[in-house]
């Protein structure tokens, strides 16, 4: 039997699930874990859990030559490892809807007090111009500032058009958020229930689980 060991809470990533079976890997500690819930269906597992309510665990460090585990656990310590499992994905998309969030907040008002910018520029520009050579045609002067400030207004519209699609962008990616979030908490919520009514489901006057006296380390 292993020796236990205190770590510090995990950061799981989820490699992938099914109804049959969870993979989780921990990259800063190498190693990952492969959990097979009271109902995986594997024609192995009834070698290796000592009743039909227990979740195997199998743990793989990734070192050389090391030696894959079994560790059997009770529903209760997998819902708790599921639900912080599902608090750390949770928190992880926030902060990536969060960031995506802020970054096209900050390009729009990048793009709209550029494009201010530019359409002053460009009416400043025009008016000097134009005190330049009234002197020589007044008629040619009015030509010239009409046309810089059409260029301005089409400048601004311009960015105004690019403000807006950055806007619906915003818009979008907080709805994205917000589809997410739901839909990762109502998976895990349905994994959470599954785990507990499989916990629920061994009769009452179940013997308590023992490890096999032949497991080795």
């Amino acid at each position: 039997m292993p020796p236990t060991r205190t770590l510090a809470p995990p950061r799981f990533d989820i490699g992938r699930y099914s109804d049959n079976e969870l993979v989780l890997f921990d990259a800063a500690k190498q190693e990952s874990w492969i959990i097979y819930p009271p109902r995986s269906a594997y024609d192995f597992l009834h070698l290796r859990r000592p009743s039909k309510s227990v979740t195997v665990v199998e743990y793989h460090p990734w070192a050389p030559l090391s030696v894959t585990q079994d560790h059997h656990v009770q529903a209760a310590t997998m819902l708790a490892l599921a639900q912080q499992t599902a608090d750390t994905h949770m928190a992880q998309s926030k902060a990536e809807a969060e960031r995506l969030v802020t970054e096209a907040q900050a390009t729009a008002h990048s793009t709209l007090s550029s494009a201010q910018a530019q359409a002053q520029q460009h009416v400043g520009e025009a008016h000097q111009r134009a005190d330049q050579l009234d002197r020589e045609s007044n008629a040619r002067a009015i030509k010239i500032l009409q046309d810089a400030e059409q260029r301005a207004a089409t400048i601004t519209a311009q960015f105004e058009q690019r403000k807006d699609a950055l806007e619906r962008r915003v818009e979008q990616l907080r709805t994205f958020e917000r589809e997410y979030r739901t839909r990762l908490k109502s998976y895990l919520e349905s994994q959470l229930r599954d785990l507990d009514a499989s916990g629920r489901a061994e009769p009452a006057a179940a013997p308590p689980v023992q490890e096999p006296a032949n497991q080795q380390s």
